[in-house]
C-alpha cells in the first residue's frame, strides 16, 4: 500500500487519473443500486442497453450494433429480474422493431427510440 501511495504521490497525473476512475465506478454503482429500487424491469433493461451501447457499440448515425457477448440470463441478472421476464422483454422489443437481438450481437435500428 505504501508503495502505491509512493507511487502517487511521484506521478499527480496518475492520481488524478486513478480518482477519474474511482469516482466513475462509484457513480455507476450508485445509478445502477438506484435504477434497481427505483425503476422498473422493462425501463432498467432500455438504461441497461443504452448505457451498453454507448460504452461499446458501434455507431453508424443512430444505429448501434452491440457485440453480444452475454446470455439473456446474464442481462437478467445484471439489471434484477429472472431470465424468463428478460427474454420477454426482449421479445417485445424485437416485436416492436427497436432491437434485433442474437447470441452475437444486438442491433438497435434508432437508439433514440430507446
Amino acid at each position: 500500500m505504501s508503495d502505491f501511495e509512493n507511487l502517487m504521490l511521484q506521478n499527480p497525473n496518475l492520481a488524478l487519473t486513478y480518482i477519474k476512475f474511482v469516482g466513475l465506478k462509484m457513480k455507476r454503482i450508485k445509478n445502477n443500486y438506484s435504477n434497481l429500487m427505483s425503476k422498473d424491469a422493462k425501463t432498467r433493461l432500455f438504461t441497461f442497453i443504452r448505457e451498453w451501447a454507448e460504452r461499446e457499440g458501434k455507431k453508424d448515425g443512430n444505429k448501434v450494433t452491440i457485440e453480444n457477448y452475454l446470455t439473456q440470463a446474464d442481462i437478467a441478472q445484471i439489471i434484477g429480474t429472472s431470465r424468463q421476464t428478460a427474454t420477454q422483454l426482449f421479445n417485445e422489443m424485437e416485436e416492436k422493431q427497436l432491437i434485433f437481438y442474437s447470441r452475437k450481437e444486438i442491433l438497435i435500428d434508432d437508439i433514440t427510440k430507446l
